[in-house]
């Protein structure tokens, strides 16, 4: 019979599955009956009781998220960003794209 993970081993799988967005292994990680309460939801969603309830909100987070998710940064060099710069210009920053399909693109190259 294989060794249970540990608590270590459980969340570090869980950290990693949601960073690579794969949130159909999510409910696999959990016992078949759970108690998981989000601390940081907005609308106070009821917990989650069961391996069943953990994979249907697993699909609805992942047809509800975004397409692509954006961010701006400071382009390496621009001096924006750091303590002593102004307030970053549009010349000074770039912008990053990470579609849902895995690729990406960083304007202006």
């Amino acid at each position: 019979m294989a060794q249970p993970r540990s608590a270590r081993e459980v969340f570090l799988a869980l950290v990693n599955v949601i960073a690579d967005g794969d949130l159909d292994e999510v409910p696999g990680l959990y016992a078949e009956q759970v108690d998981v309460v989000h601390p940081f939801d907005p609308l106070r969603g009821a917990p989650l009781r069961s391996r069943d309830e953990l994979r249907s909100a697993s699909a609805t987070a992942r047809s509800s998220a975004p397409a692509t998710i954006t961010t701006i940064s400071p382009r390496p060099g621009s001096g924006a960003g750091s303590a002593n710069s102004s307030p970053p210009s549009a010349r000074g920053m770039t912008q990053s794209r990470l579609s849902r399909d895995g690729t990406s693109a960083v304007f202006p190259p």
